[in-house]
């Protein structure tokens, strides 16, 4: 799970950046879609339904290819098997503007790449936090040997 959590943060960060490159001139969203982050475990399903609706909204207006791994990624993750998800109630077939359009996708591509590293962070502090209680635990069980 590790494993895919980190190669989702680099793919968030790698489609984000490609599409600040190919659309340089889009301006933030005035409306911010609401992209909820998610913890991994029970009940992230919903969540990460949510995430793949937005993601496949913009699908058009990014790189395709990664977005669908990215969107495996995240049914790998599901706690429950995948069902068929609804339309995203804002989407770019929905926008009046072709600008608004790029800016929600690149509002929904921001938020997802926040979320991956917070999701990345909390899972490397959680680690950190297993070590250091093994590492204590060891020593105190070395210290009542003696």
């Amino acid at each position: 799970m590790k494993k895919i959590f980190r190669e989702l943060e680099t793919l968030s960060k790698k489609l984000l950046e490609e599409y600040k490159i190919k659309e340089s001139n889009v301006p933030q969203a005035k409306a911010q879609p609401s992209l909820p982050c998610f913890a991994p475990g029970a009940h992230s399903s919903s969540s990460i339904g949510a995430i793949q609706m937005h993601l496949k909204a913009i699908k058009d207006q990014s790189n395709r290819t990664l977005i669908e791994i990215i969107t495996e990624h995240l049914d790998k993750l599901k706690d429950k098997p995948a069902q068929d998800e609804p339309e995203a109630g804002t989407s770019c077939k929905s926008a009046p503007t072709v600008l608004e359009c790029k800016s929600f996708a690149l509002a929904v591509l921001q938020q997802f790449s926040r979320c991956m590293a917070q999701v990345h962070d909390g899972l490397r502090s959680l680690g950190a936090r297993c070590e250091a209680i093994t590492i204590s635990y060891e020593v105190h069980t070395v210290d009542e040997e003696f």
